[in-house]
């Protein structure tokens, strides 16, 4: 007589004979551990933090008297010292790059949008070119990114003679804290760098937002040109006149206070309350170091102050920044000195075997953190 057992109970006595079997195998050997993956370090960013490697950018523009830039250099020509500490450099490179640019325009200036239309043309073709991204950002009332990065210069042209004079509102911090914000999602491997034609002055207060925005972003030179009038200055379309100078008129709004956890409003003193004590510290040094050494966003971050006195100068300015952006060097080092807690870091450079050269602006802080 022949008893059938049902499908489940067949399967399970396999499944036990399989265990019984494995009972008396050899124990298997421990599984070696993966090597771990070659770490390769891109430029871009001023301080990367990749599988415990730290890596700092520091662009880096050697002029000469001429106020044109200075080729040809190599790593033993530059020395580099953060917070006084000598540094040996880890990486070098001095091949032009492609360039993805933020043109902030000053739309509260009558001649920085005069400018930017009359130039159209010679910022899409100068400063973007051939294998280069612009974007286009309006700094005051309303700013905002009125055109995203492109390589079409057409678009570009457009945007920029498109741009109308608008009434007086925020300072030029804003529109360059978004001009980074932005750059910061184009590709490692470019030169990223900002263009804000303003007459807005770069030095402290208002602006050292700007320069810590900067020094905790990636490596991003900053270059400032101031517009000279093309003529007679036009009315403010919003002017006290027509619209009177009470609530919503054109008299400069102060802006609110902050609200505190308990919903009350927090003094100005107290508005770093928020922030972590490491990062406040690290602020406050900054905006001392910015005080002490009258440091403004140009030169903190490495780019150049040009001011224009006609027509034809400024283009020549525009030039200058367009020749500046294909002609950095990127000097990279590792730290030695990061500590737990945001600090900001001094950086000073030296030319070696350089003793005519005229002028050169690099990369002055940065905030190290280690991971």
């Amino acid at each position: 007589m022949k008893f059938h057992l049902p499908a489940w109970r067949s399967a399970a006595c396999w499944l036990a004979a399989g265990l019984a079997s494995l009972a008396f195998l050899p124990p298997a050997a421990a599984p070696q551990a993966a090597p771990p993956p070659s770490q390769t370090v891109k430029p871009g960013s001023p301080l990367q933090l990749r599988g415990g490697v730290n890596l700092v950018d520091v662009p880096v523009l050697v002029l000469d008297h001429q106020g044109q830039p200075v080729l040809g250099l190599n790593r033993s020509n530059f020395s580099l010292w953060d917070n006084r500490l000598h540094q040996q450099l880890s990486g070098f490179d001095s091949q032009p790059l492609p360039v993805s640019v933020a043109i902030v325009v000053d739309t509260t200036e009558p001649a920085a949008v005069e400018q930017a239309h009359r130039s159209a043309q010679l910022i899409a073709s100068m400063i973007v070119g051939a294998d280069g991204r612009g974007s286009v950002i309006t700094a005051g009332y309303h700013t905002r990114q009125v055109l995203h990065f492109t390589n079409e210069r057409g678009a570009i042209v457009d945007a920029l003679r498109r741009l109308k004079l608008g009434p007086h509102g925020n300072d030029i911090t804003e529109a360059l804290d978004l001009a980074i914000l932005r750059l910061n999602h184009q590709p490692l491997g470019r030169t990223r760098a900002v263009v804000v034609i303003t007459r807005q002055q770069a030095v402290g207060g208002e602006f050292a937002h700007a320069i810590v925005q900067a020094a905790m972003s990636d490596a991003t030179p900053i270059f400032r040109v101031v517009p000279n009038s093309t003529g007679p200055r036009p009315p403010n379309p919003i002017s006290p006149t027509e619209n009177g100078t009470g609530v919503g008129s054109n008299r400069e709004q102060h802006p609110a206070q902050p609200i505190g956890r308990a919903g009350n409003p927090v003094p100005c003193e107290g508005c770093e309350a928020n922030l972590s004590g490491a990062l406040v510290d690290a602020l406050g040094k900054l905006y001392s170091l910015v005080r002490s050494k009258h440091w403004n966003y140009v030169r903190a971050t490495g780019g150049l102050d040009l001011h224009a006195g006609n027509n034809r100068d400024f283009d020549r300015r525009l030039q200058l920044v367009a020749n500046a952006l294909r002609s950095f060097y990127h000097l990279y080092f590792t730290p030695n000195d990061l500590t737990a807690y945001a600090e900001v870091h001094a950086i000073n450079l030296r030319i070696v075997g350089l003793p005519h050269h005229g002028h050169i602006t690099y990369r002055r802080t940065y905030v190290g953190l280690r991971q």
